[in-house]
């Protein structure tokens, strides 16, 4: 778990470099991290919430129940920054220019054909 959470981080610290080419491990890694941390911060803030709903039933201070929900789409905006070079890497890795990201903009049969592009082995050069 520790491993994950430190991936994650990895991740995003490296969001500005394009070049190289990353394993298919790694990249599935990178996503299962984000995937985690995302629900452990989604139970949070639900749990949060849930907490400031109690206090204001029972107490005097009124806290508006969306404040932990500015927490997630920060999270979100942050992964997509950190994972977008990622992906251009494995793209790379698999021998698939960057543009195969346009596949994204089709629904479900574009986000198939990218998935099973990132699937693909290494190309060994």
């Amino acid at each position: 778990m520790a491993d994950l959470i430190d991936q994650y981080f990895k991740m995003i610290r490296n969001f500005n470099y394009y070049k190289g080419t990353v394993s298919v491990r790694y990249y599935w890694q990178s996503f299962l991290s984000i995937f985690i941390v995302g629900f452990i911060l989604f139970v949070f803030c639900e749990f949060g919430t849930l907490i400031i709903f109690l206090i204001n039933l029972t107490t005097r201070i009124k806290i508006p129940l969306d404040t932990m929900n500015y927490l997630y789409p920060i999270f979100i905006a942050i992964s997509l920054v950190g994972f977008l070079p990622l992906t251009v890497r494995r793209l790379r890795d698999a021998s698939h220019s960057s543009l195969y990201l346009l596949w994204l903009f089709v629904p479900v049969v574009g986000w198939v054909f990218l998935v099973l592009a990132l699937l693909e082995a290494s190309v060994e050069s």
